[in-house]
C-alpha cells in the first residue's frame, strides 16, 4: 500500500545524476548493514531507500543500502525502524541514526 500511494504521490519527481552520486559518496556501504556492494550478486547489490515512505526522495531521505536490507525494511513505517534494526541485530550507520532522530523529533 505504502508503495502505491508514494508513487502516485511522487510520481513527477525525477532522480538526477548529480542527487545519486551524492548519495553514493555519502553512504560507501550499506547503511543497514554495513555490506560492500556487489552488483554480481543479486542480494548485495545497490538500492536506494526511500527512508520515511510518506516523504519525498531527498538528501534527508533517500540512504544507500544492499537489496536484502531494502526488501527486509520494504514499508516498515518510521517508528518501526528501530525495532527492525535490533530484530535483525543490525549494526546501521551513523547516518541512519542522525535520520531517525531528525524525523522522529520532526513529528
Amino acid at each position: 500500500m505504502c508503495n502505491e500511494r508514494r508513487r502516485k504521490k511522487f510520481k513527477g519527481f525525477k532522480v538526477n545524476k548529480q542527487f545519486l552520486e551524492a548519495i553514493r559518496e555519502r553512504d560507501i556501504t550499506c547503511v543497514y548493514c554495513g555490506k560492500l556492494f556487489n552488483e554480481n550478486i543479486s542480494t548485495d547489490r545497490e538500492t536506494f531507500d526511500h527512508f520515511n515512505c510518506n516523504e519525498p526522495l531527498s538528501l534527508d531521505n533517500t540512504v544507500r543500502c544492499c537489496w536484502s536490507c531494502n526488501a527486509s525494511k520494504r514499508n516498515i513505517p518510521l517508528e518501526k525502524i528501530p525495532e527492525w534494526i535490533t530484530r535483525k541485530k543490525l549494526n546501521p550507520q551513523k547516518i541512519v541514526l542522525e535520520l531517525l532522530n531528525k524525523k522522529i523529533n520532526k513529528k
